[in-house]
């Protein structure tokens, strides 16, 4: 008996029919974080002006930005 065993090479791409959202969080402060959040927006440039609009009420600089989309696996031909 014999196996035969191959592999196989995949890569992975952005779901075209996913979508991409993006969010901001603010967290400045020095022993604690403001923890103020931007909505889930459809562009960075929403997130962008979130962050920009939250720095001017606040004077906050500093927020860490999320980015999501859906991803496909297939297989390299």
């Amino acid at each position: 008996m014999r196996a035969v065993i191959r592999f196989v090479d995949y890569e992975t791409n952005r779901d075209p029919q996913g979508e991409v959202t993006f969010k901001a969080l603010c967290v400045s402060g020095d022993e604690e974080e403001c923890g103020a959040e931007s909505e889930v927006c459809g562009d960075d440039e929403s997130a962008n002006t979130w962050m920009a609009k939250h720095t001017a009420k606040t004077g906050h600089k500093r927020f860490k930005r999320t980015c999501e989309d859906y991803a496909l696996v297939e297989a390299k031909s």
